[in-house]
């Protein structure tokens, strides 16, 4: 209120002219509208594009990337290791195919390089059994057309 009679005065709210001051629009609320819608448009025109990216993503079970192989401990990773440099490993740079996997039993995600299937059992459950899964690691943001939605916990 102290800052209404600052910028009016003594005006009371109660009677006419305190009415049309509370009920005055700005003249330029067009241009507020018209700034406020595009940047909306804006927002949602960038939210489809991660959504466009991730559905990519979703369908990308391998990838080429360059690769690092090691040809004492016949290791290829994406990186070369540092005890294979400081040991003076003949290490070469190929390029490799990256495939990945999910763990049947508990979920976990694997990686791996040049292989069709992960070579060992999960590193979290000990399980073998794996299914190809895309590049995309799901949190559940990505649901498939017909799935209906849940309450949490259900």
């Amino acid at each position: 209120k102290r800052k209404l009679k600052a910028a009016f005065g003594h005006v009371d709210l109660e009677s006419e002219e305190g009415k049309r001051l509370l009920q005055a629009k700005s003249r330029h609320s067009d241009v507020v509208d018209a700034l406020e819608e595009k940047r909306n448009n804006q927002w949602l025109d960038s939210l489809e594009e991660k959504d466009q990216m991730l559905l990519k993503m979703d369908k990308i079970t391998k990838k080429k990337v360059k690769a690092f192989y090691c040809t004492v401990c016949h290791y290829t990773l994406e990186h070369p290791r540092p005890t294979c440099q400081q040991e003076g490993h003949r290490v070469t740079k190929i390029e490799a195919t990256k495939r990945w996997f999910s763990c049947k039993n508990c979920h976990e995600r694997v990686e791996v390089l040049n292989l069709k299937f992960p070579a060992g059992p999960c590193g979290r459950c000990g399980s073998e059994s794996f299914e190809q899964a895309s590049m995309l690691a799901k949190k559940g943001f990505l649901r498939k057309p017909g799935e209906d939605f849940r309450p949490k916990g259900d």
